[in-house]
């Protein structure tokens, strides 16, 4: 086995995700009853490999993340392997203007959401929406903008309001920086429960140069997707860090939240969400703790 090790990071990754694939196949195949695949030589090999992928930093890696998320959103139809796709929409509209000295402001608003899966056949959720500006490492100074909580309804409406004021400039084209949207069930009982969550790259977003106001801008459609592990790729390359690299670590913890979340849903919108029993809402607990104050909402 060879290579230049002169390749762009995407060509590192795909040839790990190869790897992977061969290792599953032969391991499930006889030939393996008969040869070895997990040489000195093969071993030898896939370091080389995972080195490349390391030669990014964490943030860059984590950008790469998000640019994969971003576009897996766009295609709306599960077809990135990392995401469920399909858990309802989220309806908002985002724009920036131009500061006068030159940084950017970003105005969002989200209006609402679709399609939202009930917990039973009659029942639907008490919803909130969070909105915050990632990688965490690059807008550490940003708020996360919490909405109200919406209640028993499979379309709740939202209307919030959201400004970043002060975005640097580079960052408006950076790939993989990007608005985050998230949509939780308010748990009267335990945590909050992740629902989905949606991403727009800010190299997308319009201008509002012209306009009067984000009001004025074209809502547009996010589909809300459910993040999946992976085992190569730029987050494999980001958890093999978490040991030693404390950015790494607090990001693999943020993201491992969602992913292991407890939601289990059927794949067709609409369709009632099967809850572990650890997770029904106990009827007699909830005039306990009917005092908001008393909830565990999760903080990310």
């Amino acid at each position: 086995m060879s290579t230049s090790l002169q390749q762009p990071h995407e060509y590192y990754t795909t040839v790990l995700q190869i790897l992977s694939n061969i290792k599953a196949i032969y391991t499930n195949s006889k030939i393996a009853e008969e040869h070895e695949l997990d040489t000195e030589e093969w071993r030898k090999f896939e370091r080389k490999i995972r080195e490349k992928c390391y030669e990014k930093s964490s943030v860059d890696l984590i950008r790469d993340y998000y640019a994969d998320l971003a576009a897996a959103v766009k295609k709306s139809d599960g077809a990135y392997k990392g995401v469920i796709a399909a858990c309802g929409d989220l309806y908002t509209k985002s724009a920036h203007k131009v500061a006068v000295d030159g940084s950017y402001e970003l105005h969002v608003i989200v209006i609402s959401c679709k399609n939202m899966p009930a917990i039973d056949q009659k029942r639907y959720r008490d919803s909130f929406v969070t909105v915050q500006l990632l990688p965490k490492e690059l807008f550490k100074h940003y708020k996360k903008w919490v909405s109200n909580t919406s209640r028993g309804t499979a379309e709740p409406k939202y209307d919030m309001h959201a400004t970043f004021e002060g975005v640097k400039a580079e960052y408006m084209t950076l790939r993989g920086a990007v608005l985050h949207f998230s949509v939780w069930m308010s748990n009267y009982v335990q945590e909050d429960l992740f629902i989905g969550e949606t991403f727009v790259e800010l190299s997308s977003l319009t201008s509002m140069q012209g306009l009067t106001g984000i009001s004025r801008c074209e809502a547009k459609t996010q589909s809300l997707i459910r993040p999946r592990d992976l085992e190569n790729g730029p987050f494999q390359a980001v958890k093999d860090r978490q040991g030693w690299d404390k950015v790494a670590s607090e990001f693999v913890e943020f993201r491992m939240r969602l992913i292991n979340s407890k939601l289990e849903r059927s794949e067709s919108v609409g369709n009632p969400v099967t809850w572990s029993s650890e997770m029904k809402l106990k009827q007699g607990c909830l005039t306990f703790l009917s005092n908001p104050s008393q909830r565990k909402r999760v903080s990310l």
